[in-house]
C-alpha cells in the first residue's frame, strides 16, 4: 500500500451507544488497481481459489500477495498455478475472511460490534497491517468492561503445526497480535477488581494474562489478605487457569513473563506452584541452584552427623517420631522414619530407597512407586549434578516431573508419645516444646547441626539430656520450625 493515499473512516452511530458503532474504512486505490474489482467481480484470470467451508473465493495471487504476507511468501515458494485451490491457513469465521479479501480488492470494508473482533483477528493474522491498525482503534471504541470478557474467547487462537510449517509469517503475525494488544489488556487491569473472575479465568486467552496480571492494582485487591505478595498472585492465578492443560510452547513463552524469575529467592515459588506453563529454560537455571547449594553441604554435615551417630546409643530411636517428610506443612502423614538413618541415607550414600528422601525432597504419601530421574540420587548428590541440571535437554514440565515439584518441601510430622505426652500427627502449629524440671536441665547435653548459618532461626532443635550410664540420651526438650526447600535445620 502506498504511503500517499487518503484513508478514509466513516462512522456511524444511530444510537450513541459504543456498543452499536458502525465503521466504515475506505482507503483510494490507483485506477489500475480498480480493474482488479472487475476481474474479481467477473472471476476472470483468475489463479487462485481460496477453499472455504461455506464458499470458494475465486481471486488473483497478485492482491493476495500485495496485502499478505502469509500469501506473499506462500506464493513465493509455490510459482505454480497448476493447482489454484488453496485451503487458508487460519479462519476464525468464513465471512470474516471473505470481508479481508473483498477489503484487499475494494479498499473499502464494514464493521460494526458483531464483526469486528474476527475481522481485526483475520487481518493481524494474515499481516494486513494498514487495515488493523484502523480496526485496532474501533475495536477499543467497543470494548469496555461490560462486554470485553465476552469478546476474549475469539483470541484464543489456535494455529496448527501444518499451518506453522506451511504459512511460517503465520505465526509471526500471531506474535505480533500477541505483543500489540496492550490497550484490551489495560481495559481488564483497570477493571479487575470489578470483573467476573470465573468469567475471567474461562474467557481469558493464555497469552494475555501475564500483561494483565502484571498491570493490576493489586492493593486494591481483597486477595491482598490471601497472599504474601502480588506475584504470588499471579503465580497462583495462572496455576487455576492452566490446571492440567497441556499448552503450547507458544503460550509458554508468554505466561513465563509473569514475573521476574531472576529475583534471589524465586526458587521458593517451586514449593507452592505448579508452574507446568513455565519454559525449561527458566526452570533449569533455578533448579540448579538449588541442587548446587545443597551440594556445597553435603560433605560438611555429613562429618556432624557421623559424630552425632558415634555418641547416640540406638536407643536414640524414639526420634523415629520426626517423621521426615512433612508435606505441605503437615497436611500430609507419611509413614515415619528413623532419623538416624534418613541422616545417614540423606547424606552421602548412593542407595536410597525412599524416593521422599532423595535431594532433601518433600513427597507426599502417594509418591510410592518409581523415583523421577530428576531426583535420582545420581543426579543429586554425585559431584557437580548441578552441571547436570543445567545442561539436561530434559523437559522439566513433563508429569512425571510435576508430579514431585508440587512437594519440594522439607519438614517434620509427629505421631509418637514423649513423657507420657502424646505429640499429635499432622502437626500444624509452628513450635511445640517438652521441659523436664529445672533441677534435671543441669545436666543437658546439646548437639547442635547448623545447616546454614546465614539463615538462622529456621529448623529443628533437639535439646537431649545423658542416662545415667553415659550410652544414651533421651528427648525432653524440642522445638521445631518450618524448613525451606534448601534444607535449612539445625538440631540443638
Amino acid at each position: 500500500m502506498q504511503s500517499n493515499k487518503k484513508v478514509i473512516v466513516e462512522k456511524t452511530n444511530e444510537n450513541d451507544e459504543p456498543n452499536t458503532l458502525e465503521t466504515l474504512i475506505k482507503i483510494e486505490i490507483h485506477p489500475v488497481e480498480s480493474k482488479f474489482v472487475e476481474f474479481f467481480a467477473t472471476k476472470s484470470f483468475v489463479d487462485c481459489i481460496l477453499e472455504l467451508s461455506s464458499e470458494q473465493i475465486h481471486c488473483h495471487r497478485l492482491i493476495l500477495a500485495k496485502y499478505s504476507n502469509v500469501f506473499r511468501s506462500y506464493f513465493i515458494k509455490h510459482d505454480t498455478t497448476d493447482n489454484k485451490l488453496l485451503p487458508p491457513p487460519y479462519v476464525i469465521s468464513d465471512k470474516a475472511l471473505s470481508q479481508i479479501i473483498d477489503f484487499c480488492y475494494k479498499s473499502t470494508i464494514s464493521v460494526d460490534s458483531s464483526n469486528i473482533v474476527d475481522v481485526f483477528i483475520t487481518s493481524a493474522m494474515y499481516g494486513i497491517k494498514v487495515l488493523t491498525a484502523l480496526l485496532s482503534e474501533s475495536l477499543l471504541n467497543i470494548l469496555d468492561n461490560g462486554n470485553i470478557l465476552d469478546y476474549l474467547p475469539k483470541f484464543k487462537i489456535q494455529l496448527t503445526d501444518e499451518a506453522i510449517q506451511n504459512f511460517p509469517e503465520l505465526l509471526d503475525n500471531y506474535r505480533d497480535l500477541r505483543d500489540n494488544i496492550g490497550g484490551i489488556c489495560d481495559i481488564i487491569s483497570k477493571n479487575f477488581a470489578f470483573i467476573s473472575r470465573s468469567k475471567f479465568i474461562d474467557n481469558t486467552p493464555l497469552y494475555m494474562l501475564p500483561d494483565i496480571l502484571k498491570k493490576i492494582d493489586y492493593k486494591d485487591l481483597y486477595d491482598t489478605a490471601v497472599f504474601e505478595s502480588k506475584d504470588d498472585f499471579v503465580l497462583y492465578t495462572i496455576d487455576k487457569i492452566v490446571g492440567d492443560s497441556e499448552i503450547s510452547t507458544l503460550d509458554k513463552e508468554c505466561l513465563s513473563k509473569a514475573i521476574e524469575w531472576d529475583q534471589e529467592n524465586s526458587y521458593l515459588y517451586l514449593t507452592k506452584y505448579r508452574l507446568n506453563w513455565v519454559l525449561p529454560s527458566i526452570l533449569r537455571p533455578i533448579l540448579a541452584k538449588v541442587f548446587k547449594s545443597r551440594q556445597k553441604t553435603i560433605q560438611k554435615v555429613d562429618k556432624i552427623v557421623g559424630k552425632l551417630k558415634s555418641k547416640i546409643h540406638s536407643n536414640f530411636g524414639v526420634l523415629d517420631l520426626l517423621q521426615i517428610i512433612y508435606a505441605s506443612k503437615g497436611e500430609t502423614k507419611v509413614e515415619s522414619k528413623n532419623v538416624l538413618s534418613v541422616l545417614s541415607t540423606m547424606w552421602g550414600t548412593t542407595s536410597i530407597t525412599n524416593p521422599a528422601l532423595s535431594g532433601f525432597v518433600q513427597l507426599t504419601a502417594d509418591t510410592d512407586g518409581p523415583l523421577s530421574s530428576f531426583y535420582d540420587p545420581r543426579n543429586v548428590f554425585v559431584q557437580d549434578d548441578y552441571s547436570y541440571l543445567t545442561n539436561s535437554t530434559c523437559d522439566y514440565q513433563n508429569p512425571e516431573f510435576t508430579h514431585y515439584q508440587q512437594k519440594l518441601t522439607l519438614g517434620f510430622v509427629f505421631d509418637k508419645t514423649v513423657g507420657n505426652k502424646v505429640i499429635p500427627s499432622n502437626l500444624k502449629i509452628d513450635e511445640i516444646k517438652y521441659h523436664l524440671p529445672e533441677s534435671v536441665k543441669k545436666e543437658t547435653s546439646k548437639i547442635t547441626i547448623m545447616y546454614d548459618t546465614n539463615n538462622p532461626g529456621t529448623g529443628i532443635k533437639l535439646v537431649c539430656k545423658p542416662s545415667k550410664d553415659q550410652a544414651t540420651y533421651n528427648i525432653f526438650s524440642m522445638h521445631v520450625k518450618y524448613v525451606e526447600i534448601i534444607g535449612k535445620f539445625e538440631l540443638e
